[in-house]
């Protein structure tokens, strides 16, 4: 249990889990695979997950030993490289949402501090389940169907649940009336969405043509590994391990879902 809480699986796991199922139903789909594009894209989500967590720590937490400038600023240059990089060759539009997304990582803390807010949390939601896996998936397909789209449904319902687990996590929550209205209830209520995550994956991955053997094993795995999100936590070492665990579980289900909406 412990290596599904490590850190090194929060940094690989938890921007993968982020565009798994557009690269994998992308790959799926299309004859000509673009690897460097999506190398491109997976290395620049690291690079913005790692600055998240160095943006956390330096204005929630206050703790600025842990967040020497001189990583914070080799991340962000190897992220802007990266995302320079995937765009060559993409069209406008994906460059333009994947621009949004970098705004609103590099700027979600300071200037704005949208941290803490409804906003954040749906902005949080929205790029994190549908954009950056539509961004994913047209890298690999060039274009998009309504499909595609209607599939990421469960996405979304799935990382509205880690999303509000996460804000709680990190006591990012501002004196807002209905943030504090679910406080006692949000690891049941984050449960439920991903809950209704798993079963709308289920729908969404009929027909099976594997016999239903991959859409029960998504089923199974899924369910069980979201069920400790149930547990509460109170000390920092155990706080910072239940959000590593986080990515864990939204990897998990990513992945089983774009084998299971494929197989």
């Amino acid at each position: 249990m412990s290596y599904l809480q490590h850190p090194i699986t929060k940094i690989l796991a938890g921007p993968f889990a982020l565009i798994a199922f557009g690269l994998i139903t992308g790959f799926g789909t299309s004859t000509n695979r673009d690897f460097l594009s999506a190398l491109f894209l997976f290395i620049a989500l690291i690079c913005s997950n790692i600055i998240d967590h160095f943006q956390y720590q330096k204005y929630i937490k206050k703790n600025t030993k842990a967040t020497p400038a001189i990583i914070y600023y080799i991340s962000f240059t190897i992220m802007i490289v990266m995302t320079l990089l995937f765009m060559l060759g993409q069209h406008w539009i994906i460059n333009l949402l994947l621009s949004l997304y970098i705004l609103f990582i590099t700027m979600q803390y300071y200037p704005f501090h949208l941290v803490g807010t409804v906003y954040h949390y749906l902005l949080s939601t929205f790029f994190h389940s549908f954009v950056l896996n539509a961004i994913a998936y047209f890298s690999q397909a060039n274009g998009i169907t309504p499909t595609i789209l209607t599939a990421l449904i469960p996405i979304i319902f799935y990382m509205a649940g880690i999303e509000l687990l996460t804000t709680y996590l990190r006591g990012t929550v501002r004196n807002n009336p209905l943030f504090n209205n679910l406080s006692i209830q949000s690891n049941k209520i984050a449960l439920g969405l991903m809950i209704i995550g798993i079963g709308s994956g289920i729908y969404f991955s009929l027909p099976s043509h594997s016999f239903f053997i991959v859409q029960i094993l998504f089923l199974v795995i899924s369910l069980i590994s979201s069920l400790p999100s149930l547990i509460p936590v109170e000390t920092e070492n155990k706080v910072q391990n239940k959000l590593n665990y986080n990515s864990t579980m939204a990897f998990l289900f990513t992945l089983l879902y774009a084998l299971s909406f494929l197989f």
